[in-house]
C-alpha cells in the first residue's frame, strides 16, 4: 500500500489537478465573454447618448436660425434705407 501511496504522491506533485485547469479555463472564458458583452453594451450606450446630444444641439440651432431670420430681415431693410450703405 505504501508503494501505491508513494506513486500517487509523486503524480500529484508532478502534475497539477486537472479540475484546477478546467476551473481556470472557465474563469478565463467567462472573463473574455463578459468583457466582450460589457464593451458592446457600453459602446451602444455611449453612441445613443451622443446621438441624443447631437439631436438636442440641432434642435437648438434650428430654433436660433428661426429666431434670427426675422431680425436679419429688419436689419437689412434698415440698412437698405441708410445713406451709408
Amino acid at each position: 500500500m505504501s508503494d501505491l501511496t508513494t506513486k500517487l504522491d509523486e503524480h500529484a506533485t508532478k502534475y497539477p489537478a486537472h479540475w484546477l485547469i478546467g476551473v481556470f479555463a472557465l474563469v478565463v472564458l467567462g472573463t473574455v465573454v463578459g468583457g466582450g458583452w460589457l464593451y458592446r453594451s457600453q459602446r451602444a450606450s455611449l453612441q445613443t447618448e451622443a446621438e441624443r446630444n447631437l439631436e438636442t444641439i440641432a434642435q437648438f440651432k434650428v430654433a436660433q436660425i428661426i429666431e434670427w431670420r426675422p431680425n436679419d430681415g429688419r436689419m437689412a431693410r434698415a440698412h437698405g434705407k441708410s445713406v451709408f450703405y
